[in-house]
């Protein structure tokens, strides 16, 4: 629900961002990229569904970042990119990720700081202030992999 509140005086809405970029990949690789969404409950989504999301966005309570490492885990292929996109990152209760997966993991914070987790997993992150943050954290995240 906190994705419905703008990431600076642009005016857009974080939850727009997120979900543009996630269509954008749909978009540019069809079949092999996969959008999900979170908040204490990790749900596979259509591009219907996440635009349906977009519009109707509420704040339900809570962010669960160990959900969604879990799903990652589940899910995982071995070499597949997977870019977590929040503003309420939680403490995360001990997860093993190796350090092949952690490598394969971008988080996007925006307006939040990076908790002690992300440092200690190593896992690569961006700490978004604006949407010309976030540009240059995408196209950076794209041309390094």
């Amino acid at each position: 629900g906190s994705m419905a509140d703008t990431l600076d005086s642009s005016g857009v809405p974080k939850i727009s961002i997120a979900t543009g970029l996630g269509l954008a990949i749909l978009n540019k690789f069809g079949s092999d990229a996969k959008l999900y969404m979170f908040d204490t409950e990790v749900d596979e989504v259509s591009k219907a569904k996440a635009i349906e999301t977009l519009l109707k966005i509420q704040a339900d309570g809570g962010t669960n970042i160990s959900n969604v490492l879990q799903e990652i885990k589940r899910i995982d292929n071995g070499d597949a990119l997977y870019l977590i996109i929040s503003d309420g990152i939680d403490d995360v209760r001990d997860i093993d990720l190796d350090e092949s997966l952690r490598k394969r993991i971008v988080i996007f914070l925006l307006n939040a700081r990076a908790p002690q987790w992300v440092l200690n997993l190593g896992i690569k992150y961006y700490d978004v202030k604006s949407v010309a943050d976030f540009e240059r954290a995408v196209k950076e995240t794209f041309s390094s992999s």
